[in-house]
């Protein structure tokens, strides 16, 4: 069963409100999977990771094996929880941390023994952090000198997660723009090219800006679509930037709608 099944099943049974497991990097935390957490309250989560009272009590879990819980303030009211308990698996080196209301001795079992079970793959590093907190994602000039080998590796991240279905990247040059990489890889659909502002991801290149389709089949973007577009789900197209020029859209579609609603 996949991570993230695991997680909505054991939400469901036990009604916590989210869970996700997260592990150290450095002096942050990054996200490995979720389950009921959107971008808002993802970050907020992040954000609630970064005070130091709460990384020192959440290493302290992973060091000792301990479970333990905080109990939620003002400041994690986004998270929707009155507690937020932590689940470690020191010999991984994560942590299941899980929000709800109230646990009780069975329900907190159930996640202990998840946060034990469950393997997964790697981190996705920070690049994927930042790009799911701010919806952009900046390049370095340098990577303008390897930028085929840039992008690919950019895709090759991000198709480790659960969350996304298909992953693709498209360069605008001139009033053009070309397919530069994409997973699962079809080489037939490589170096494909069209009008720079055409369909949905045309949109994300003429806005600059994230542009999100929680649903689509419903509403207006739907007819942004390729004909033979079969697939239930959400979509985002975030602007890939050197500096301050937007080179491109890096594209995300997943099975679950609404999953990128901030």
């Amino acid at each position: 069963m996949k991570p993230i099944t695991c997680l909505k099943d054991t939400c469901k049974l036990t009604g916590a409100r989210w869970a996700a497991w997260v592990e150290p990097l450095g002096s942050d935390w990054g996200v490995l999977e979720q389950y009921g957490l959107n971008i808002r309250r993802r970050k907020s989560l992040l954000d609630f990771l970064s005070a130091k009272a709460v990384s020192s009590r959440v290493s302290g879990a992973l060091v000792t094996g301990r479970v333990r819980s905080w109990r939620a303030g003002n400041k994690e009211q986004i998270l929707e929880c009155e507690i937020i308990y932590i689940f470690p698996n020191p010999d991984a080196g994560i942590v299941l941390l899980v929000g709800a209301n109230q646990l009780d001795k069975t329900a907190q079992g159930f996640f202990r023994i998840l946060a034990k079970t469950v393997r997964l793959q790697p981190a996705l590093n920070s690049a994927l952090f930042q790009l799911l907190d701010t919806f952009s994602l900046e390049l370095n000039t340098q990577a303008a000198y390897d930028l085929p080998s840039v992008l690919n590796r950019i895709v090759q991240i991000l198709a480790k997660s659960e969350v996304y279905k298909s992953v693709c990247i498209g360069l605008r040059y001139a009033d053009v723009l070309r397919l530069e990489a994409i997973w699962p890889h079809e080489q037939a659909l490589l170096g494909r090219k069209t009008s720079w502002n055409a369909g949905l991801m045309g949109q994300a290149l003429e806005t600059e800006s994230a542009f999100i389709v929680n649903d689509l089949h419903l509403g207006p973007f739907c007819e942004l679509l390729p004909d033979d577009w079969q697939e239930e789900g959400s979509w985002i197209g975030l602007p890939l930037k050197i500096g301050k020029r937007v080179i491109g859209v890096l594209c995300l579609f997943s099975e679950s709608v609404g999953i990128f609603t901030p």
